[in-house]
């Protein structure tokens, strides 16, 4: 097939080219440069090593599939093409045909773990570890943020001496207006419209006395926040999570708690501006970030090494659609955070927690009125078994920053 690129290619290139093809780097470098117009070496050495970037680039503009300026050519487009078609044949069993989302799931599933334990995994090293070929794990990727199946990798800031956020879960006589308002208003991190014991949950880098606002009637609860945890999402079916959960169930014994402090964050203002940049997918193509921050790629590196220490990076997997769920929020008075966390992260859909002083916040999804009567039936459950003392309730209806 691949001798099919056309008479333009010297017959002496295409045994190099079948070589090319199975090489590590060939088919990831390809896809890449196709799907991001404008890219640069620094973002190809994201997806595989800077000596196989230099090697396959070598290569490719030998045998006339790319240009200098990092763009394929007509001939390269057909190598691409017939790679994609020798790569449907057969693998994972897809032979050319699209399956129903449920048949794909596993395989999503299988991604998505590679991406949660290493947020910048590249594509090759997740081809390595499932077996999936390049070009799908690429496709899979794209068709799961289409999807909003998969969300991010974010990134949640760690507290420190030096930098705080606080939550606060208010109530206010018109919630939509003060929502609206909102928007904007400095200090603000982000803002979510609720429906329940709570209307207004805000998180601020400034404590707020929400009560000179107009309009207020109750703050339910305010303290500095925790940095963000998210589950990992080991099952993809309900029934089977809430059995493993009850399965699961002893009373806690040692008091946890999620709230850690590191000693000192010293981004600066460029670094700043880095993180805000990437902060909702830490995947994204860098350098048009960097053009319009107008920060050098060494200074990103530098920063980029700084994330580990000052941050934690999580993806959200959502395997009906982030849309499709409703989101139901809870404030749970505990003193066994942890425990708390790991029980109601075995829900297969990503769940969110932090700590809020004595409170643990949660975020947990459910799709139907069967998996919500779930849900409050195994809360109650956990509260008899001891994890918490109290909880307050609300449902997510809109968020914005």
């Amino acid at each position: 097939m691949i001798s099919d690129i056309g008479d333009t290619v010297k017959k002496g290139h295409i045994s190099r080219l079948r070589k090319l093809y199975s090489r590590k780097g060939t088919v990831e470098i390809l896809e890449y440069v196709d799907g991001h117009t404008g890219c640069e070496i620094s973002d190809l050495e994201r997806i595989a090593t800077p000596f196989v970037v230099e090697k396959r680039l070598q290569t490719f503009r030998a045998l006339q599939l790319m240009t200098e300026r990092l763009e394929l050519t007509d001939e390269g487009r057909k190598y691409l093409g017939i790679i994609r078609v020798i790569e449907s044949l057969d693998k994972g069993g897809e032979k050319m045909r699209k399956f129903p989302l449920e048949k794909k799931l596993p395989r999503y599933h299988l991604v998505y773990e590679e991406v949660h334990e290493n947020p910048f995994v590249p594509i090759y090293q997740i081809t390595k570890r499932t077996g999936i070929a390049r070009s799908t794990v690429s496709r899979y990727l794209e068709e799961m943020y289409e999807r909003s199946i998969l969300k991010g990798p974010l990134l949640f800031l760690n507290p420190a001496e030096n930098y705080h956020e606080y939550a606060a879960f208010v109530k206010f006589e018109n919630c939509l207006r003060v929502y609206e308002d909102f928007k904007g208003f400095p200090y603000l991190i982000s803002r979510n419209l609720c429906l329940g014991e709570w209307e207004l949950m805000v998180t601020c880098e400034k404590r707020f006395n929400f009560s000179l606002l107009k309009e207020f009637k109750e703050c339910v609860y305010q303290g500095v926040k925790g940095v963000t945890h998210a589950s990992k999402v080991t099952s993809l079916d309900w029934e089977t999570s809430v059995e493993t959960i009850k399965n699961s169930l002893n009373p806690p014994e040692e008091k946890t708690s999620l709230y850690e402090e590191i000693s000192h964050n010293p981004w600066d203002e460029k670094e700043w501006a880095l993180y805000h940049k990437f902060k909702n997918n830490v995947r994204v193509l860098v350098m048009p970030v960097l053009k319009e921050c107008g920060t050098r790629f060494e200074r990103f590196q530098k920063w980029f090494k700084t994330l580990e220490t000052f941050t934690r990076a999580y993806c959200g997997f959502y395997p009906h659609g982030y849309e499709n769920y409703f989101k139901a929020h809870f404030l749970f008075r505990s003193d066994y955070q942890k425990q708390l966390r790991d029980i109601l992260g075995l829900l297969p859909s990503t769940c969110y927690f932090f700590s809020v002083g004595e409170y643990l916040f949660s975020e947990v999804c459910f799709l139907n009125k069967k998996e919500q009567h779930n849900l409050f039936s195994l809360i109650y459950q956990l509260k008899e078994e001891g994890y918490f003392t109290d909880f307050y309730q609300s449902s997510l209806i809109s968020k914005g920053g």
